[in-house]
């Protein structure tokens, strides 16, 4: 019959769940860039505001709307995030739902015993920061419930960003804010700590920061836990920087 621990037969494969899991995952992947693109643009913005606020308060006000709007965005992205995560944990929910299949999925995570090893290996590289907790979470999660409990992590760290984007859309748009950017004040505001935008718009870099890292850790470790669809076997190793590897060739 051909099923999904069922070999080759069939023309299918154990990977086959894996394979639609992982066009939905590249959906996932888009929206957090898209995220990061937009955080870029409410820095970006919010610069200009600090820029035109001393000679042009107007300007300066266009630059505010632009903020609150993109933090607007920012929001409705993260619902969209939301989303193509519950697409992906959908595609995998089925196998999840029986235990050799779901062993299939996790066993390989299980079985990989040079995460430790890697994780210095990929920090020495440049391809990790140089910090344990959020590797060794995403590691611990995969070993324990696989990709499933994976997203599920992440669908967390979205649901955990909501707040801080709807606290900084209330900053700007406070009449308060806009009174102070009239006088050309909103600067010295967000510099003497009067409001809290510098609070939250560095708590939020952090969380993405530590977003990003999340799912550099799970790519890795996904890369060089399960053979891939050409049936290719990586090691830690053989995702070292190209010309870390063309050095040591050389040498």
């Amino acid at each position: 019959m051909g099923g999904i621990n069922c070999g080759q037969s069939n023309n299918r494969s154990p990977h086959n769940g894996r394979a639609r899991f992982s066009m939905h995952y590249a959906f996932v992947m888009k929206d957090v860039f898209t995220l990061n693109k937009i955080y870029s643009e409410v820095n970006i913005f919010l610069e200009d505001l600090v820029v035109n606020e001393l000679h042009n308060s107007q300007k300066a006000l266009e630059n505010r709307n632009s903020v609150i709007k993109a933090l607007k965005t920012l929001n409705q992205e993260l619902n969209t995030t939301k989303t193509d995560i519950k697409k992906a944990e959908l595609t995998l929910e089925p196998y999840f739902a029986q235990r050799e299949l779901k062993e299939g999925f996790i066993r390989p995570f299980r079985e990989n015993n040079t995460i430790n090893e890697s994780h210095e290996f990929w920090v020495k590289n440049g391809e990790l920061l140089d910090e344990n907790y959020v590797f060794n979470t995403v590691a611990k999660v995969l070993k324990e419930k696989g990709d499933l409990g994976y997203l599920q992590l992440l669908e967390k760290k979205i649901e955990n960003l909501y707040e801080n984007v709807q606290s900084l859309s209330y900053e700007f748009a406070s009449d308060v804010a806009e009174e102070e950017i009239r006088k050309g004040m909103f600067q010295l505001a967000i510099r003497d700590a009067k409001n809290n935008v510098t609070a939250l718009m560095t708590n939020l870099t952090a969380k993405l920061s530590a977003l990003f890292s999340l799912v550099s850790s799970y790519c890795l470790l996904e890369y060089t836990s399960h053979t891939s669809l050409t049936g290719a076997n990586l090691t830690f190793k053989d995702l070292g920087i190209d010309s870390e590897k063309d050095m040591k060739k050389e040498a």
